[in-house]
């Protein structure tokens, strides 16, 4: 039978109050931090990636990865949001929209269809497809795995600083 020491209760070092303050102590620095992951993200950008085929500004398009609490669902030119369209899906942006981001990566199998505006403040990745009938401006563009940029119809691309095509890439 285990003997349970009379001042196990007291306070002190060693006692079941010094134990249970220092578990509650434990918890509101854990709920601090976490809010401050959360609130960090709000500062440094967030993560997009596409949900489903859609229109750029349709919350139901993207799935946020971090940062994206109480916040639109889908990347803007309010913080440095960065975004992935996934294989399968086909991200359009319409004529009357100019969209801003830092950075946009459309994988193989993915497909983003400029109407409107598309501004990268860092670069632009496509190893999938990229219609391009409005415009993109870009400080850099990558062409991978196949990439493949099509600029159509008074479709136009800026760019400030490099292209990157890399063997099996299509520039048109």
């Amino acid at each position: 039978m285990y003997n349970v020491p009379r001042d196990f209760f007291r306070k002190g070092d060693e006692g079941l109050y010094s134990f249970l303050m220092n578990r509650r102590r434990f918890f509101k620095h854990a709920v601090c931090i976490l809010f401050l992951i959360f609130a960090m993200g709000q500062v440094w950008g967030r993560g997009f990636e596409s949900s489903q085929t859609g229109d750029w500004n349709k919350e139901r398009t993207w799935w946020g990865i971090l940062g994206s609490f109480g916040q639109k669902q889908f990347p803007d030119s309010q913080t440095d949001d960065t975004a992935i369209i996934k294989n399968g899906h086909t991200i359009t942006i319409p004529e009357v929209l100019n969209a801003e981001i830092k950075e946009i990566t459309v994988n193989g199998g993915g497909t983003l269809e400029c109407k409107g505006t598309l501004s990268a403040s860092v670069k632009v990745s496509i190893s999938g497809t990229v219609k391009l009938t409005g415009v993109i401006n870009s400080p850099k563009i990558t062409l991978s795995d196949s990439g493949t940029l099509n600029i159509d119809n008074g479709g136009e691309f800026t760019l400030d600083d490099t292209v990157t095509v890399v063997d099996g890439s299509t520039l048109n």
